[in-house]
């Protein structure tokens, strides 16, 4: 593991509980909502289309290694369940695909002619003709009425040339060459009696002219450019009148890293403009599948960055609605070995794992980390260690160790249960929790200064039975509030607090977690809710090495998310804590 010496990211990125700040944050509304990750696991480079109600998507690569995949899944939006179906041929990876009627069509990719035809009614597949044109990857296609189209990709040079497909006859027909320059990596629909291409890559640039393809009259007419920036490996699919297209690369060569994008644009053909929608729920994507059912688009798989580890997660867009969760915040979670005083740091882009760092700590099993914040004002967390047998509370930023100014609180008898700003001076204070007595105290801070301490209103909580496990804004008051655990009974509550002031309290929807195997970990954001702002709550199995979070809008269960690491079993480390970064 690499060895972290310096505070932009040894402290920036941990936390024990959600360290909160009283700020007002305004959360745009947005289209995205994540859907049951698609069913045939982590991919790229899949193909796809839909049929009547139903999507189909399959074929693609895992990694770099061109170990080609043939699965292929039907999504029923109805239900949000994935069902594999029929395999399709090998080597179906960077294809072109399409529906005509209820026969779904894919061919080229990874240098083939190979043309498919999917009937969902026999669940059966049939090779057709070949495609007309050369072997090639990175064609674009559609489909217009009754005929199919497939143009332009990479036969070992880039092409141009754009091909008929008729079902009736199963037979191809060039047509007049695509009219921008060659390229690969398109975007294309179709919306109604026309077919429209754009974007992509031609010799050493990207673009983003837009051209219109009418069968009538075998034309092609240059629109409006596409509204973003030039880019290739987009997704793009239509809904109704309108044309989407978004995500994909936007620098050459391609291969370059942390290069991908997440807008969303859309085009309608009547007016020739494009407008920016709401930003792809899953984050930065490329090399993604979509397809379109009735009122919806769908998007899923791809990596968030080029070149990257794949993912599996599934968004759909509703061009009307409103949706609400974003798979696009950098978070980490800290891990610390109280047999071995190692501490490590697991970096995650959305719950996509991506990074693993060290970094030097306090040396002891009598030393534990209770909570990160902003104590000396530079505008990144540093690390709150405390030493039940000494009492004393030590403050690391970078490399240095600071001792609170007070350290009269010796044993086990009171607890740091987490940091945040209770009285809105920009300064982080302490909370501190008597579980003999029930008493909750705050500790109001200058920085490493302790100034004076309150109670809370309520300190009717007595016991070890109920816990306090996480700090955050459930309600959208901009102030942290305090949640609460019951292991014994699996209930989970929330208090919403205006400072130390206790207002309510109110049930999590979702209390079906009893006893001791899941245990909550933290709070912080992985998958953002952008109307409501309520942080994920990480769960933690030490058995199987599960972490797991829960997507709330407010204290109302949405749905659930595995990280994508998992491998780490045992009691010997022990999560201290979760933080975004």
């Amino acid at each position: 593991m690499e060895e972290v010496h310096m505070k932009k990211f040894v402290i920036v990125a941990v936390a024990l509980l959600y360290s909160f700040i009283c700020v007002n944050t305004v959360f745009a509304t947005n289209a995205w909502t994540q859907k049951a990750d698609f069913g045939g696991g982590i991919r790229a480079c899949s193909f796809s289309f839909s049929i009547g109600s139903k999507g189909y998507a399959g074929g693609g690569v895992v990694d770099t290694s061109n170990d080609f995949l043939s699965d292929f899944w039907e999504y029923d939006p109805s239900t949000g369940a994935w069902t594999q179906k029929a395999d399709t041929l090998t080597g179906m990876n960077n294809s072109t695909a399409f529906s005509i009627g209820n026969i779904g069509y894919v061919g080229t990719g990874s240098g083939l002619k190979t043309f498919m035809a999917y009937d969902p009614a026999t669940n059966a597949w049939t090779q057709k003709a070949d495609f007309g044109g050369t072997a090639r990857n990175y064609a674009v296609g559609f489909s217009i009425g009754n005929k199919g189209y497939i143009g332009t990709g990479n036969d070992g040079d880039l092409t141009k040339d754009f091909w008929e497909y008729d079902p009736a006859t199963d037979t191809w027909t060039q047509k007049a060459d695509f009219g921008g320059s060659a390229r690969d990596q398109a975007a294309g629909f179709s919306i109604g009696s026309k077919g429209y291409i754009g974007l992509g890559r031609s010799v050493e640039n990207l673009d983003k002219d837009f051209w219109e393809y009418d069968p009538a009259t075998d034309a092609w007419t240059q629109k409006a450019d596409f509204g973003g920036v030039a880019r290739a490996l987009t997704a793009s699919f239509s809904i109704g009148s309108k044309g989407y297209v978004g995500m994909g690369v936007f620098s050459v060569p391609i291969e370059t890293l942390v290069n991908a994008l997440k807008d969303l644009w859309e085009y309608d053909p009547a007016t020739d403009t494009w407008t920016e929608k709401a930003d792809f729920g899953g984050g930065t994507r490329t090399t993604s599948f979509s397809f379109s059912i009735g009122a919806k688009g769908y998007i899923g798989t791809g990596m968030p960055f080029y070149m990257e580890y794949p993912l599996s997660d599934f968004w759909e867009f509703d061009p009307a609605g409103t949706g609400t969760f974003r798979n696009d915040s950098f978070a980490s979670i800290l891990w610390r070995n109280e047999t071995t005083s190692e501490n490590m740091l697991w970096r995650f882009y959305g719950t996509t794992y991506y990074a693993t760092l060290s970094f030097p700590g306090e040396i002891g099993s009598d030393w534990k980390i209770v909570g990160a914040a902003d104590f000396d004002g530079d505008g990144q967390p540093d690390i709150l260690w405390r030493n039940e047998t000494t009492g004393e509370n030590v403050v690391q930023t970078g490399e240095d160790f600071v001792h609170l100014t007070r350290e009269d609180v010796i044993g086990s008898t009171w607890q740091i249960v987490g940091v945040a700003d209770f009285n809105c001076d920009g300064k982080t204070d302490i909370l501190w929790r008597n579980e003999t007595t029930g008493a909750t105290v705050v500790w109001y801070m200058d920085g490493t200064t302790y100034l004076s301490y309150a109670h809370l209103t309520r300190e009717d909580v007595i016991g070890s039975t109920w816990k306090i496990v996480g700090l955050g804004d459930f309600n959208g008051d901009s102030k942290p509030d305090i949640l609460w655990r019951n292991e014994t009974t699996g209930a989970t509550v929330v208090w919403y607090m205006n400072g130390v002031t206790y207002l309510s309290y109110a049930h999590l929807t979702r209390e079906d977690v009893i006893g001791s195997t899941w245990k909550i970990v933290g709070l912080a954001t992985f998958v953002r809710n952008n109307n409501s702002g309520t942080p994920n709550i990480l769960w933690r199995n030490e058995t199987t090495g599960a972490n797991v979070i829960w997507l709330m809008d407010g204290v109302t269960y949405i749905s659930y998310a595995h990280l994508s690491k998992e491998d780490l079993t045992g009691s010997a480390w022990k999560v201290a804590g979760a933080v975004n970064y």
